[in-house]
């Protein structure tokens, strides 16, 4: 059992997620004829969610070699 590895993959993601959506409104904000089509937009998006998929693994993966994170399960009593 894993401690905090899907927390860990869910945060990294949303957090990356969420900052790639704010930097990419920006950039559109900033120079609109940039990304005029909608196939740049979904291309666009696509690579982020990837992008942030990535992050999330790497964070996750992280976490499980923390001490205690990974084969330190303690078992349970029947009530």
């Amino acid at each position: 059992d894993t401690l905090g590895a899907g927390d860990s993959f869910l945060t990294a993601f949303i957090t990356t997620y969420i900052e790639g959506r704010k930097r990419f409104s920006a950039i559109v904000q900033s120079e609109p004829t940039k990304f005029i089509s909608e196939g740049s937009k979904r291309a666009f998006q696509e690579s982020l969610i990837a992008y942030s998929m990535q992050i999330g693994n790497l964070f996750a993966a992280r976490t499980c070699m923390i001490m205690g994170a990974f084969g330190r399960g303690v078992p349970l009593r029947e009530a």
